[in-house]
């Protein structure tokens, strides 16, 4: 075996962060609660009482249809928000970081791809349109000025600035670790380089 190409890892910052746990997800279960309960209603007024719902009611196929296609995407939705987590990494290797089932690959930035990086408070809504993978940033025309996001819960990110002019942020609960983790990374890479 080549023990030059055999290199230790070392990890320097390590952070799961689920949507289980965040706000968000309570915001999800009252749209799914409301969503269902009216047509779950107009299911049991129409199929087993018999009496029609609403003032032009829709054929027993086609309400029995929509509520098991609405149910069906309601439940799709939760299970997504449900096994969706940020895992975020440093390491001698760089930052990696994935949002799965929605980016299940690794993503690792190098260290000479990094040109600066911060800790900052940002404001999820107004900067990104919310949480989660926020790609879509561009369409409001703040794509430029804030870059993509990656988060799941607060308000405290990662921010970096990389050398082609891209901006990430990645929130993080730990800010002081990751912080420390980045230093660290930054500055062995910079001794073995001297």
């Amino acid at each position: 075996m080549n023990e030059i190409n055999k290199r230790e890892k070392v990890k320097y910052f390590d952070e799961i962060q689920y949507f289980s746990n965040s706000p968000l997800i309570w915001i999800l279960y009252i749209v799914f609660f409301f969503s269902i309960l009216p047509l779950g209603y107009a299911v049991y007024s129409q199929l087993i009482k018999g009496k029609p719902w609403g003032t032009q009611p829709m054929s027993n196929d086609g309400l029995l249809i929509t509520f098991l296609f609405i149910l069906a995407l309601m439940v799709g939705v939760l299970f997504v928000f449900l096994r969706s987590r940020l895992i975020t990494f440093i390491d001698n290797e760089g930052l990696h970081y994935r949002f799965p089932p929605l980016v299940s690959r690794d993503h690792i930035i190098d260290k000479s791809e990094i040109k600066d990086f911060k800790i900052r408070t940002y404001r999820p809504i107004l900067e990104y349109g919310g949480w989660g993978v926020r790609i879509n940033a561009q369409k409001w025309g703040r794509g430029k000025k804030y870059g993509i996001a990656y988060n799941v819960k607060g308000n405290i990110g990662l921010q970096l600035y990389l050398t082609d002019g891209k901006k990430i942020l990645i929130g993080t609960q730990k800010p002081d670790a990751i912080i420390r983790g980045m230093k660290k990374y930054m500055q062995e890479n910079k001794e073995k380089n001297e």
